[in-house]
């Protein structure tokens, strides 16, 4: 399932008979209680900021 959050790799029982939205919101409350947790997009902006600072990628300019 696709989320809009980044946080590091957890292993909890889940229980697969649950709907989608019982799995999302499950996933929700375990992100807000994780340090270091993000949405995708700011996780996506940051990591590419370090990796141009770090030379390990280059910035392309926007057509």
């Amino acid at each position: 399932m696709q989320t809009p959050w980044c946080m590091p790799p957890a292993s909890v029982p889940l229980d697969l008979e649950s709907s989608d939205e019982q799995i999302f919101r499950l996933a929700e409350a375990m992100l807000e209680s994780a340090a270091g947790h993000m949405n995708r997009t700011d996780w996506h902006a940051r990591m590419l900021s370090r990796m141009i600072e770090e030379g390990t990628i280059e910035q392309r300019a926007s057509e």
